[in-house]
């Protein structure tokens, strides 16, 4: 009679930890796609800086990833792209002669 408890309590037990393994797993599963829709936005702004970089925003932790998340923001324009600068009162290209001019003098 004593084996027959044991062996239910037994039972029950592995039943609990199969249940524990099933629900973390699920919660993974969770927690890896909440910071895929985190880390995409990044990843597409920093694409240019090849796979290795969007594979280390990813391993990154909560906190740093927060920061990058606020620094780069969505509305920043993606890093290392072109942008449209306007010049104060000149054409782009006078801009441009006066910029080299000054810095070659």
């Amino acid at each position: 009679m004593n084996s027959d408890f044991l062996l239910k309590v037994a039972d029950v037990l592995e039943a609990v930890a199969e249940e524990k393994s099933t629900l973390q797993n699920e919660l993974n599963t969770i927690k890896q796609a909440e910071r895929q829709k985190r880390v995409e936005p990044l990843a597409q702004q920093f694409s240019h800086l090849g796979e290795a970089a969007v594979e280390k925003l990813s391993q990154l932790d909560d906190d740093t990833l927060d920061l990058i998340t606020k620094v780069a923001g969505t509305d920043a324009p993606q890093l290392g792209g072109a942008t449209k600068l306007a010049s104060a009162g000149r054409g782009q290209g006078r801009a441009d002669d006066a910029f080299a001019s000054w810095i070659l003098s």
